[in-house]
């Protein structure tokens, strides 16, 4: 009889006969220095008897705080039963002020950019960083003004929800055209 890697008592053959999800849970700790943390859910709990391990590589590049709402399947590793295919369906800071301020620069070719704001910038001490992921398609022009959430890493402040605001629009009147910025 082969016990799991944390104790636990169950069989490892037991394990794979088990649920894999999909299962939706809530970060319970992750620290983004040591790329690791936890995922609490009742449903897995009661299946795997702990907390599911979930990697930062595993995370797609997506920042994630204590209390957010993720779903995800399982698998075994050699760290117990790991998080895969991990989403955010709710960040917990959706309670956090909403900030307004200007897309100071961005860089197409890159991917990125940053919102100066000084509100933002006095609590953080530093502009925000977006990347291209967080507006999509939407192409919003040099100096326009925008509304923005942010989230933290271990870089720094990260804009999330960026909505433009007027005519912010790439090409839109007033707004500076779109294009790359030389590199």
């Amino acid at each position: 009889r082969v016990q799991s890697p944390r104790g636990g008592g169950r069989p490892r053959a037991l394990y794979a006969s088990m649920a894999t999800g999909p299962f939706i849970g809530a970060i319970k700790s992750f620290n983004a220095t040591k790329g690791w943390g936890f995922i609490e859910c009742d449903q897995t709990f009661s299946v795997y008897n702990q907390d599911v391990f979930v990697l930062k590589s595993d995370l797609q590049g997506v920042p994630v705080s204590k209390g957010d709402q993720v779903s995800f399947s399982v698998k075994q590793s050699s760290k117990g039963v790991q998080a895969t295919n991990i989403m955010v369906l709710k960040k917990s800071n959706e309670d956090m002020p909403a900030f307004t301020g200007e897309l100071k620069i961005f860089n197409l070719e890159k991917g990125f950019g940053f919102i100066e704001c000084p509100a933002a910038k006095q609590l953080f001490g530093k502009d925000v960083f977006v990347p291209q992921r967080v507006l999509g398609s939407t192409q919003i022009a040099r100096g326009a003004q925008v509304h923005f959430k942010v989230i933290m890493n271990e870089k720094g402040p990260i804009a999330t929800e960026v909505t433009p605001l007027g005519e912010a629009l790439a090409g839109a009147a007033g707004g500076a055209p779109w294009a790359p910025l030389p590199v």
